[in-house]
């Protein structure tokens, strides 16, 4: 069994769990409980995100809908073109560009200023996530049991 740990957010322990086994669990974000449930499986489900129900269908069939994300609708189309639009994200413009290029950019997360760099390069970045500072930092890091 591996784990990966994401550790510093703000005294926050943030774990993540079998990512490579479909299964990813995000523990402590907030002391908000978040399931990532069958990443590779093609059906994604994000549960209790701000007491929101948010759920991503079809991630590997390039069409995926995010459903009531704050009473939102937003839609992400073409995951595997590499070009990802992700659009009325409370009322702020978000965009993913090349999440198979390895570069991913996520601007205007609640007016903050949120960017993951190199998803696949293994070095990963998130920087003010609801005025937290969480960085991961060697994604290929694993404990293991």
């Amino acid at each position: 069994i591996c784990t990966r740990i994401l550790v510093g957010c703000e005294s926050e322990i943030c774990i993540l769990v079998g990512w490579e086994s479909e299964i990813c669990i995000l523990v402590g974000w907030e002391s908000e409980m978040h399931i990532l449930v069958g990443w590779e499986s093609e059906i994604c489900i994000l549960v209790g995100w701000e007491s929101e129900i948010c759920i991503l269908v079809g991630w590997e069939s390039e069409i995926c809908v995010l459903v009531g994300w704050e009473s939102e609708i937003c839609i992400l189309v073409g995951w595997e073109s590499e070009i990802c639009v992700l659009v009325g994200w409370e009322s702020e413009i978000c965009v993913l560009v090349g999440w198979k290029s390895e570069i991913c950019i996520l601007v205007g997360w609640e007016s903050k200023i949120c960017i993951l760099v190199g998803w696949e390069s293994k070095i990963c970045i998130l920087v003010g996530w609801e005025s937290e500072i969480c960085i991961l930092v060697g994604w290929e890091s694993e404990i293991c049991i």
